[in-house]
C-alpha cells in the first residue's frame, strides 16, 4: 500500500485508497475477509508513514482480525513500483520467514476463491502467476504467454511475461508467488540495481522476467472473472458495487449497521421556522437508505429535533415532536429498524455537518494548533528530499529549486557550481542562475529540480543494495578523479576543517556543549567523556595527523558527501547536492580525500537513522546486519580504488569529530545527545584499534 490513490481523490473520495468503503466496510477488509490464509501465515504490510500516523491502519487490523498476524512496514517516502516495495518488506522478514513461500498481493483486488491453497499445493520449486482473461481490448494490465500444454501440476508454464503490452489475453490478476521470499529478495536486489525505466517503476513482473532469464520456473494459475474482481479505479469500483446488487451475485455481503441523521441528512431544515410538517425529502439519501434496507442492512435514524427548545429533555421533545416525525418518516417512504429521539444537541456532527477524527481535526474544525506544542517543521518539506536545516531556506518554484542562506554560508557552494569540471557535469543539478542581495547579505541559488530519491531515505528503509552503494561510491570516484593531478602543486590548506573549526566551533558555541555536559552526568549510567576533554582529543589527534602530512591532497572533493546529499533518480543516476566548494573561510574545489570518505562513513554508522528519527531501529539485529554488509562493501571499494586511503582507526576519528561539531547545526535537543554519544562511541572504538595494532607491532 505504496500510495493514497490519486485516482479516487480527484474524484473527491476523502480517504485513501486501502480505506475506500465498500458497503460500509474498507476495501482492505475485503480482501483480508477472503482472504484464505492460516494460523502460522504472516500478513506483511507495507504502508506509508503518514498513512499510518493518521488511520493507525496496523492496529486496525490487530482489532478486526485477533486471529491473523499482521506485520506492518512503515515506508517513508514514495517508492517507484511495487519491487522496491517489496524489497523494503523482504528487509523487515526474518530469516526463517525468508525461507517460506511468499506470495505478493495488491490492496485493490479481492479474490473470491482460496488463491493460496492453490499456491500451497504446488511443488517447492515453483512460482506462480495468477491470471485471468482479458477480452477488454485495452493493454492495461500485465500478460502472460503460456504453454499451450498443461504440465504435470495441472498448470500451464509461463515462457514471457511483459508489462502493459498485450502478447496474450492472459492477464496477471496482480496476485504473484515466490517459492521463497529469499529468492524474491535476491531478485530484487538485482532489478533496483538498475535504471527503473520509462515507465518510472519498478513492476513486479520486470523480477519474474529477471527470475526466468536465470533458470526459474513460473506457471500460471487461472482465475476466472467470478473469483476475483479489481476496485483499483472508481469506475472499476462502481462495477464491482453494481455487481454487488444484482440477484445473480453469489458474493456475501456483511450486514452492516448504517445510522443516518434526519434533518438536512434526508429531510430538509423546516422552510417555516419550527414547523417540522415543512420539511421536504432529499430523495438521494433517502434512495441510499431504501437500497442499504431492501439489500438487508440495518438502519438507525437519529434527531435532535426540538433538544434545544426541550433542554434535553427527551419525553418533552417525544412529546412535542414525535407524532410528526412518524408522519415524515411514513409519508416520504423512509425505511428503518431503529428510530432515536434524543441526539445531543450540538454544533458540529459527524453526519452531514461533520468532521471525520482521522482527518486533519484541526483544520476541519478550523482551529489552529499552539505552533510551540506540535512540530511543524516538515508541513513545507520538498517531496523527495530531508528538511533543510534551519539557516537554509529551501523552496520548490515550478520546476526549479531555490536555496537560500547568508552569503558567507552559500559562498563556496556557489564556486563549487560555478566551477564544476564538465566531465562530471551530469552529476550534479545545472545551475540556472545566482542571486545576491547584498543589503540583506543573502544569496540565493536557482538550480533545476532533480526528481529522485534520496541516499538517505534508501539506506533508513533498508532499501539501499549492495549494487546502490556502489553507484553512488563510483559517482563519487568520478568527482575525485575529474580534475587532472597537476593541479595538486596548487595546494590549499587541506586540515583547516580539522583542528582550529573544532576549536572554533566549540568555543562558540560552548553553552550547548555544556548543556550536553549536564545532561549526560545526570541521564548516563555509564561515564560520558566531558565535551572539553573530547575537543582536547581531537585537537591533539588533528595536530598529530596535519604534522604527519597524513591528509591525501585532491584538486576536487565534494565537501559532504553523506547520504542526505546525494539523489537516485528513476534512470538510476546518481546526483550529488549542497557540496562545500571551501576550506575554512576559502573557496576552493581542493581538500582532504580523508574527509569526503569519512563523510560517507557518518552515514553508514547511523547518522540518517537520527535525522529520520528511527535511531530506535539502530540497536535492532536486523539493522546491524544491514549496515555491516554495506560497511564490508564499502571497505573493498577503499582498498581497490583508494589505495592510499587512512587506516579504518583515523576513518573513526575523522567521522567522530564529525558528530562532534554538527551538534551546533541541529537544534533538536534528543538529535544532538545521540550525536555525542556516537562521536564518543567511535573515538573509544579508534582507541580499542589503536591499541590492538600496539599490541600487534609488539
Amino acid at each position: 500500500m505504496g500510495g493514497i490513490g490519486h485516482r479516487f481523490s480527484k474524484e473527491n473520495y476523502r480517504f485513501p485508497k486501502p480505506l475506500i468503503k465498500i458497503v460500509g466496510r474498507p476495501m482492505l477488509f475485503w480482501l483480508l475477509d477472503h482472504l484464505d490464509t492460516k494460523e502460522d501465515d504472516v500478513i506483511y504490510i507495507g504502508i506509508l508513514v503518514n498513512l499510518e500516523k493518521q488511520f493507525d491502519i496496523i492496529q486496525t487490523l490487530k482489532m478486526e482480525y485477533p486471529k491473523k498476524t499482521f506485520e506492518g512496514i512503515i515506508i517513508d517516502f514514495e517508492t517507484r513500483g511495487a519491487a522496491e516495495t517489496l524489497f523494503i518488506i523482504l528487509q523487515s522478514m526474518e530469516p526463517d520467514r525468508l525461507r517460506r513461500k511468499t506470495i505478493s498481493l495488491d490492496c485493490d483486488t479481492i479474490y473470491f476463491k482460496p488463491i493460496i491453497e492453490d499456491f500451497r499445493r504446488l511443488p517447492g520449486n515453483l512460482n506462480a502467476s495468477f491470471f485471468f482473461e482479458d477480452n477488454g481490448g485495452k493493454p492495461i494490465y500485465s500478460y502472460l504467454k503460456l504453454d499451450e500444454n498443461i504440465n504435470e501440476q495441472a498448470c500451464f508454464t509461463v515462457r514471457d511475461v511483459c508489462e502493459k503490452i498485450m502478447i496474450s489475453n492472459h492477464a496477471n490478476t496482480g496476485a504473484y508467488a515466490f517459492h521463497s521470499a529469499s529468492i524474491l529478495k535476491q531478485f530484487c536486489i538485482r532489478l533496483l540495481d538498475e535504471a527503473v525505466g520509462h515507465s518510472g517503476e519498478y513492476y513486479t513482473t520486470s523480477i519474474i522476467k529477471l527470475m526466468m532469464d536465470h533458470g526459474e520456473r513460473f506457471v500460471g494459475i487461472h482465475v476466472s472473472l467470478d473469483e476475483f474482481t479489481c476496485v483499483g479505479t472508481p469506475d472499476q469500483l462502481n462495477h464491482f458495487l453494481k455487481r454487488l446488487k444484482t440477484k445473480e451475485s453469489s458474493i456475501p455481503v456483511p450486514r452492516i449497521r448504517f445510522c443516518f441523521d434526519l434533518d438536512n441528512t434526508l429531510v430538509s431544515h423546516p422552510f417555516e421556522h419550527g414547523d417540522y410538517d415543512s420539511v421536504v425529502p432529499k430523495l438521494q439519501n433517502i434512495q441510499l437508505v431504501r437500497e442499504l434496507h431492501n439489500a438487508g442492512h440495518y438502519i438507525i435514524i437519529q434527531t435532535a429535533r426540538r433538544m434545544k427548545t426541550h433542554q434535553s429533555n427527551v419525553g418533552a421533545v417525544i412529546a412535542d415532536i414525535g407524532r410528526v416525525t412518524l408522519e415524515t418518516l411514513a409519508k416520504f417512504e423512509i425505511p428503518y429498524d431503529e428510530l432515536l429521539f434524543g441526539k445531543p444537541y450540538a454544533d458540529v456532527y459527524v453526519d452531514d455537518l461533520a468532521i471525520h477524527a482521522l482527518i486533519d481535526t484541526a483544520k476541519e474544525i478550523g482551529w489552529s494548533l499552539d505552533e510551540n506544542k506540535c512540530d511543524f517543521s516538515n508541513q513545507n518539506q520538498i517531496k523527495g528530499f530531508l528538511s533543510s536545516r534551519h539557516f537554509h531556506t529551501v523552496q520548490q518554484l515550478d520546476n526549479s529549486i531555490i536555496k537560500s542562506s547568508s552569503s558567507d554560508c552559500m559562498q563556496g557552494e556557489v564556486y563549487f557550481y560555478q566551477n564544476i569540471p564538465p566531465i562530471i557535469g551530469d552529476i550534479f543539478p545545472r545551475l540556472e542562475r545566482v542571486e545576491t542581495n547584498k543589503d540583506a547579505g543573502i544569496t540565493s541559488i536557482v538550480i533545476e529540480k532533480i526528481n529522485g530519491i534520496t541516499y538517505s531515505h534508501l539506506f533508513t528503509n533498508l532499501c539501499l543494495t549492495e549494487g546502490r552503494l556502489l553507484k553512488f561510491l563510483s559517482s563519487l570516484k568520478r568527482i575525485h578523479s575529474s580534475l587532472p593531478a597537476e593541479l595538486k602543486e596548487l595546494k590549499s590548506n587541506i586540515y583547516a576543517n580539522y583542528s582550529s573549526k573544532i576549536l572554533s566551533r566549540f568555543n562558540k558555541h560552548i553553552d550547548i556543549y555544556t548543556n550536553l555536559d549536564e545532561h549526560f552526568r545526570k541521564h548516563s549510567e555509564s561515564s560520558m567523556i566531558p565535551s572539553k576533554e573530547l575537543a582536547d582529543h581531537f585537537i591533539t589527534y588533528f595536530t598529530s595527523y596535519e604534522m604527519s602530512k597524513c591528509g591525501q591532497h585532491n584538486p576536487i572533493i565534494h565537501g559532504d558527501p553523506v547520504f542526505t546529499n546525494a539523489l537516485l533518480t528513476p534512470d538510476s543516476r546518481v546526483i550529488f547536492l549542497d557540496m562545500r566548494g571551501s576550506l575554512g573561510t576559502e573557496v576552493t574545489l581542493q581538500g582532504d580525500l580523508n574527509y569526503d570518505l569519512a563523510k560517507v562513513y557518518q552515514s553508514l554508522t547511523g547518522y540518517d537513522f537520527i535525522l529520520l528519527n528511527k535511531s530506535d531501529s539502530l540497536s535492532t539485529a536486523r539493522v546491524q546486519k544491514y549496515i555491516s554488509q554495506l560497511v564490508g562493501t564499502f571497505e573493498k571499494f577503499l582498498s581497490s580504488e583508494y589505495i592510499n586511503a587512512v587506516s579504518w582507526r583515523d576513518f573513526k576519528i575523522i567521522t567522530a569529530q564529525f558528530y562532534f561539531t554538527l551538534i551546533p547545526l541541529h537544534n533538536n535537543f534528543q538529535h544532538q545527545t545521540q550525536f555525542y554519544e556516537l562521536a564518543v562511541k567511535l573515538y573509544h572504538a579508534s582507541k580499542l584499534e589503536k591499541l590492538h595494532c600496539d599490541r600487534t607491532s609488539e
